[in-house]
């Protein structure tokens, strides 16, 4: 079983490409919300990669106004890219959760995803 919590300025995947010259570009804010995730999870997995399927439970505290289903691919892919599993394909069961920040608070992302 993997956990962990993230906080910090997240970045939904409907915001991940910009305008840029002539053509769209990967939006900085949204690399780095998924290159925070994904060191964060490397540094806190002690476990082998996960093979087989897989529950996932997500549980977000973020401005009332986010979509919930935008946060949700950057977090499987930093969960992926950190190799805590091998690919967001293996996810079977996923459960969500959103909750309202405070204002002044930063976002909040606790993850939990175990082997079925």
């Amino acid at each position: 079983m993997f956990s962990c919590v993230w906080t910090g300025q997240a970045v939904g995947v409907n915001k991940r490409l910009i305008p840029g010259k002539g053509r769209w570009v990967a939006n900085p804010g949204y690399r780095a919300f998924k290159a925070d995730m994904t060191l964060l999870y490397k540094l806190n997995n002690r476990h082998a990669i996960m093979t087989g399927d897989v529950k996932v439970f997500i549980g977000m505290t973020v401005n009332n106004a986010r979509d919930i289903d935008s946060l949700i691919k950057p977090v499987l892919d930093a969960l992926e890219g950190a190799m805590v599993i091998e690919n967001d394909r293996q996810v079977v069961q996923l459960d969500v959760t959103k909750a309202t920040k405070k204002a002044g608070e930063a976002d909040r992302i606790y993850v939990e995803a175990c082997a079925l």
